[in-house]
């Protein structure tokens, strides 16, 4: 909302460990966006919930969220290595990992 006392990047794109990271809200996804630019993690965060998948080589991830975790999900973040991505509650659980090929 035009009210609110913080403001939604667009879009901006990171080099995580030699791959391409397109990172945006999410309530704005544009798939032309990933094809263009050869994304090969996404990661968003407007469903508030955690979310972790490879589709076709391209890597799908919302870490959830510390401050307000909706559909019944635990306090959530995410951890980027050189060898996986992790999504961990606030208390250190694993609830979900993926390693890169």
């Amino acid at each position: 909302p035009e009210n609110a006392r913080f403001k939604f990047f667009n879009e901006t794109y990171e080099n995580i460990n030699g791959m391409i990271a397109y990172l945006c809200h999410g309530h704005k996804l544009n798939d032309m966006f990933l094809e263009g630019y050869g994304a090969k993690i996404v990661m968003i965060g407007h469903v508030h919930r955690p979310i972790l998948q490879d589709n076709h080589g391209i890597i799908f991830m919302c870490p959830g969220s510390m401050a307000s975790p909706r559909f019944g999900s635990d306090k959530t973040y995410a951890i980027i290595d050189e060898k996986k991505i992790q999504i961990l509650t606030d208390g250190g659980e694993i609830v979900d990992e993926l390693y890169f090929k």
